[in-house]
């Protein structure tokens, strides 16, 4: 082990155990592997949908919105898509997805998305792997407690923002934005 910094630095090992489970992190969000979604459906429309109780009264309404991300620099056949969705009623839930597929296995794709506050100005809010099936996922989702990028408290907040999905490099392999509710 070789110690930086002196006292209360770090250690090679320490960096490296780090890097470690945040590869593994990324690894379980990328399998899919994801606790609990929004709505774990709606109506594939993009319009509202709800689930019925027994008593006849809805639970809940799911809202949701889906687009291709245009492919820049990435492979030909490779595809990205942003998702979005928002579920209202009992169990509220606001819910913030990319889905990569056709990229080479142990691809590392960083996500950029353009902030709210400061338009034209992008900055890393997530990092997907590809996995063997060449396919990877990013999901943020506070029914897992997790919280929208930028602290938006709402994925509305985030509808109509750049969105680029960039190689550890630079290079830009997608570039898009987030889309409207409803929008498929």
């Amino acid at each position: 082990m070789v110690s930086q910094g002196g006292a209360g630095g770090f250690s090679r090992e320490d960096s490296f155990m780090s890097i470690l489970r945040s590869l593994v992190s990324v690894l379980v969000i990328s399998s899919g592997v994801a606790l609990v979604a929004c709505g774990g459906g709606g109506t594939g429309s993009g319009a509202p949908s709800s689930a019925v109780m027994d008593d006849g009264t809805d639970e809940s309404e799911i809202q949701s919105g889906r687009e291709g991300v245009p492919r820049a620099g990435a492979p030909v056949g490779s595809q990205a898509y942003v998702e979005i969705e928002r579920r209202i009623g009992s169990e509220p839930c606001e819910r913030f997805q990319i889905e990569v597929e056709g990229m080479p296995n142990g691809a590392v794709i960083d996500i950029w998305l353009e902030s709210p506050e400061f338009p034209g100005v992008f900055g890393v809010v997530g990092t997907l792997a590809i996995g063997n099936a060449h396919e990877g996922e990013f999901e943020l989702s506070t029914a897992n407690g997790d919280s929208l990028p930028y602290g938006v408290g709402a994925v509305t907040g985030l509808v109509g923002l750049g969105l680029e999905l960039r190689t550890p490099l630079g290079l830009v392999l997608f570039v898009g934005t987030v889309p409207s509710l409803g929008a498929h």
